[in-house]
């Protein structure tokens, strides 16, 4: 263990106070004057020079070679400097907030970019409850700033939604809930319609701000063959030249542009009660009551003209009719025909096909007739029956229409 300086400057050594000690070795040095002696300034005699030391001209820094601090002291030499610092992206830190942050950054992204369901009314809520109250009030104009842009607005009219409501009632409307994105929405509402109960979800796009529901208007398809041929129409309003046509949700009213055709839908009771992507009316075409009895008319018509013959055989003096009775006794020119008018005709079938190009009513059917003539055997008139298979059409291109037999 090192010993402390004594009141003359050296170190209390082995050999007395003041005596210069080695506290590594525990030895004390030499007394003064038996180191080699050297004039000063001067250098070292060729090959001269302290044991362990240089020679002249290499000087060693430092304390002479077995000198050093006191055995378990602090270390000889200037004071260790700061530490060198890492760069400012290698500090912990700095590193670790930095990545705190973006992890929160992706989070609310995340959050924002899913659905979220919403309990109070948003915008988009706001739309669909102001298209469907709009739709209630007959308010064509109101219910279509509310919707995206149809094709056309030719049976999206106060009038038609009006005769909509009148046939079913919009009422009771409940907006459910809402589920938002950005740009994209979808609205559950509840309704009634009518007779029925209407559980919709409304899907929305915001366009400039503004919230419109998708497909408000209803896509009706029509591009059958057999929906253009028979010039159909839709609350009157002629739409044989479309190939799509666009109404409000609601009842529809079918018909055609040829009055003794009518048109039924056989989803007529399940029509649109919200937005509907496209729908596809199963239409049928069949005769109107115009049909019916125009096509009665212009086959009583035929068998008035047959029924002005005088013969035995009716296309002997009215051709195209075929009505005969054989009676080789008649005198020529003396026969009679009943009155169609007072005939039974109820066997007669009328048919239209909306399948066919041909714009007429089939007609098929026994029809009973009498002749009475004069007989060469007998003075008194002579009365026979006889029963003519009628099979032809009801040309409805005529007016009025014409019955035209096979």
């Amino acid at each position: 263990m090192s010993q402390p300086p004594n009141q003359g400057g050296g170190w209390n050594g082995p050999q007395g106070p003041g005596q210069p000690w080695d506290p590594a070795s525990g030895q004390a040095f030499p007394p003064p004057g038996q180191y080699p002696q050297f004039p000063q300034n001067q250098p070292f005699p060729p090959g001269q020079f302290p044991p362990g030391q240089p020679p002249y001209g290499q000087p060693q820094y430092g304390p002479p070679p077995g000198y050093g601090p006191p055995t378990g002291g602090p270390p000889w030499g200037p004071p260790p400097g700061p530490p060198t610092r890492a760069p400012w992206w290698r500090r912990g830190w700095v590193i670790g907030p930095i990545i705190a942050g973006i992890v929160v950054i992706l989070v609310i992204a995340t959050t924002v970019s899913l659905l979220v369901l919403s309990d109070d009314d948003s915008d988009p809520s706001d739309t669909v409850t102001a298209y469907l109250q709009a739709l209630s009030d007959g308010d064509a104009k109101k219910a279509l700033s509310t919707i995206d842009e149809p094709g056309n607005t030719k049976l999206l009219t106060d009038d038609i939604l009006k005769r909509q409501q009148a046939k079913a009632k919009i009422g009771d409307i409940k907006v459910v809930r809402s589920m938002t994105t950005s740009e994209r929405a979808i609205v559950k509402a509840t309704y009634n319609f009518g007779q029925r109960n209407a559980d919709v979800d409304f899907r929305l796009t915001e366009t400039d701000g503004d919230w419109k529901v998708e497909q408000g208007a209803i896509e009706i398809d029509l591009s059958s063959g057999s929906i253009e041929k028979n010039k159909p129409t839709l609350f009157g309003v002629d739409v044989s030249g479309d190939s799509k046509a666009y109404v409000f949700p609601g009842p529809l009213e079918w018909g055609t542009s040829n009055k003794y055709i009518a048109a039924t839908d056989g989803k007529a009771d399940d029509w649109p009660v919200g937005p509907y992507s496209s729908y596809y009316p199963q239409l049928d075409f069949d005769i109107s009551k115009d049909g019916n009895k125009a096509a009665s008319i212009a086959v009583t018509a035929y068998l008035q003209y047959c029924a002005q013959s005088t013969q035995t055989d009716a296309s002997v003096d009215k051709p195209g009719c075929e009505q005969e009775v054989f009676a080789f006794d008649a005198l020529p020119g003396t026969v009679t025909w009943s009155d169609p008018r007072t005939m039974e005709l109820s066997s007669l079938k009328l048919r239209y096909s909306g399948y066919t190009d041909s714009d007429a009513i089939a007609v098929s059917g026994s029809v009973p007739w009498q002749a009475t003539y004069r007989s060469n055997r007998s003075p008194a008139p002579v009365t026979r029956s006889a029963t003519d298979y009628l099979s032809g059409d009801v040309d409805l291109s005529k007016d009025p229409p014409q019955f035209q037999p096979n």
